[in-house]
């Protein structure tokens, strides 16, 4: 899904010590990052907002919205 970054927020670590995101999508609303996704190491979070993204993600049974990957749009 291609989407605009509207903002985000760092969560605490992971457990095992791996950071975590909460982002606000144009299109989704708020999802966050997996615990412990190595992918989440490659982002620089605040050099995404505003900018359209592509993004994967699933929703849980609970209806949590769990970001799978995330990538900046090229232009």
């Amino acid at each position: 899904m291609r989407t605009t970054v509207l903002d985000y927020k760092r969560l605490d670590n992971s457990v095992h010590g791996n950071p975590r995101y909460e982002f606000r999508f144009l299109k989704l609303g708020y999802a966050k990052t997996e615990s412990d996704a190595g992918w989440v190491y490659a982002l620089t979070p605040y050099d995404l907002v505003g900018k359209e993204v592509d993004i994967e993600y699933r929703t849980t049974p609970t209806g949590r919205i769990v970001l799978e990957d995330l990538q900046e749009v090229q232009q």
